[in-house]
């Protein structure tokens, strides 16, 4: 096992690694905005999903969704984190055209979710703690439209008032690979969480980019820029390796590196410089006097604590432990819901052979066989008639060669098509299955009488023709038989042949 060591980069005047930390906004699921009723559907008609309050009409005042508090609180006892009983909505005083209040509400010193951590894997059982500063709730700002007209931007505010909730790490990431590891796996803790959709195509989980480089061996950190709003794993790693050589470059050159906001080019994978980096003094926060204090008990948040499910890092590490799967089976397993409950329920549903045995053998046809089949029609395996007690019977019997690895593997497509049991595919498939060994004895003794160049070939020692012979007692019995089963009389055949 190769152990895993973060990249460093060479430069003219010395080794430096990089430093990230990540800000992740994520759209809360909920019906209805962070101050308003309207409602957040993605696919509605333009300016469709906005009322009095999102357009900061006068007189209109905000009143606080206490869904998506509830859903900020499980969120962050999800990544351990410590809800506050206490915290409190500031106005962010930044202009954004497309927020009508001229102002965000958000929160400032106050967080409804301070520290944490979240742990990733960097290789099979080698994990690292990223640390996280906090999570607050803010209101999304609307959409600017820029390729309706040359002359004219439109907005639409549809986006805007629904709630937020931002993380933000620590800068504890040393590579690409682990800034995108600790995002998947938050996506995938919120969507089992049921807090966050996590489509990053739809906007609904957008990633700010934190970077700086330092020479090896230095604690101070170098001066960051942040990448705004990045929607894929894809682009993520685009956005931090173009950064580093950028920055790297400027080290080279002794150019001075500004700290400011960028945005990422999808079409040639480069940021260019937006804005000059604001600091939390420029953004002149106060305390939105239209919204009260949020008050959360000690026993909500401890009854909202009882009721998580089992979290998706803890989820693979018992996987991993109790089964023996690999880390990449665990992340395929765990990353679908309906296919590791599935996979969970078919693994329960027998005490025949050891449990690894069992998840080894039922984990290799699912990921392959039926991932493939799902994928090549756009299915879940919901969409199929395969259920775990069926599958257990299939990949039993195979184990056990009652079936031959072919035919199991053509009933396994029938079940998936057409539902039912085994033995109501093999009647529907007219399948007749040759196990009686004196017949096999009977076929390989034809095979074997009929082909004397190649027992010669193998009482000369070229024991990869027992293939050649194995195939044709495939053909012979349609491929009704087990090849395991069939090479085993060939060696007994032709050992006798041999010793002759």
């Amino acid at each position: 096992m190769t152990e895993y060591k973060a990249p460093t980069y060479k430069g003219k005047n010395g080794i430096y690694e990089v430093v990230i930390g990540l800000e992740v906004h994520c759209q809360i699921s909920s019906e209805s905005k962070l101050f308003s009723t309207s409602p957040t559907t993605f696919t509605s008609e333009t300016n469709t999903n906005v009322n009095f309050v999102d357009m900061a009409m006068p007189g209109m005042l905000p009143v606080l969704n206490s869904h998506c508090v509830d859903m900020a609180i499980k969120t962050g006892l999800g990544f351990h984190g410590v809800p506050q009983e206490i915290s409190r909505m500031a106005r962010k005083n930044y202009f954004y055209p497309d927020l009508p209040q001229g102002y965000q509400i958000s929160q400032a010193d106050e967080p409804i979710v301070k520290h944490g951590h979240f742990d990733i894997f960097l290789s099979e059982d080698e994990q690292k703690r990223i640390t996280i500063e906090r999570l607050h709730i803010e209101q999304d700002a609307g959409k600017l439209v820029h390729d309706k007209s040359p002359n004219s931007s439109y907005i639409d505010l549809n986006r805007c008032g629904i709630g937020l909730m931002e993380i933000v790490t620590n800068p504890d990431m040393r590579s690409a690979e682990e800034a995108v590891s600790f995002v998947r796996e938050l996506q995938l803790l919120l969507r089992k969480l049921k807090t966050c959709d996590g489509n990053m195509e739809e906007g609904s989980m957008r990633v700010d980019i934190n970077v700086s480089l330092r020479k090896v061996g230095e604690s101070t950190l170098g001066t960051r820029t942040e990448t705004k709003n990045v929607n894929s794993f894809k682009f993520m790693t685009q956005a931090i390796d173009y950064e580093i050589k950028r920055q790297l470059k400027m080290y080279d050159t002794g150019e001075e590196i500004a700290q400011e906001t960028r945005l990422f080019n999808t079409a040639n994978g480069k940021t260019k410089a937006m804005r000059t980096k604001e600091n939390a003094d420029d953004y002149r926060y106060f305390p939105d006097p239209d919204i009260l204090t949020i008050n959360i008990s000690s026993d909500k948040i401890a009854n909202i604590k009882k009721n998580l499910p089992e979290l998706p890092l803890d989820k693979k590490i018992r996987f991993k432990k109790l089964f023996g799967i690999s880390l990449k089976e665990a992340n395929l397993l765990v990353s679908n819901e309906e296919v590791c409950n599935w996979f969970e329920h078919s693994i329960n549903s027998t005490d025949k052979l050891d449990i690894k045995d069992r998840a080894k053998l039922f984990i290799g046809w699912l990921l392959s066989d039926i991932f493939g089949w799902l994928n090549k029609r756009e299915l879940k395996l919901c969409d199929t008639g395969l259920i775990p007690a069926v599958y257990t019977d299939l990949m039993l019997r195979f184990h056990s060669k009652d079936l031959p690895s072919r035919i199991s593997k053509t009933i396994l497509t029938d079940i998936l098509e057409n539902g039912g049991t085994v033995d109501e595919s093999i009647k529907r498939l007219n399948i007749t299955i040759e196990n009686d060994d004196s017949k096999l004895e009977k076929i390989i003794d034809k095979i074997i009488i009929s082909s004397p160049n190649q027992v010669a070939e193998y009482k000369s020692g070229k024991e990869s023709i027992l293939g050649w012979f194995i195939g044709q007692a495939m053909k012979e019995t349609k491929g009704q038989c087990d090849p395991q089963s069939l090479q085993k009389i060939f060696i007994s055949q032709l050992t006798k042949i041999t010793n002759e």
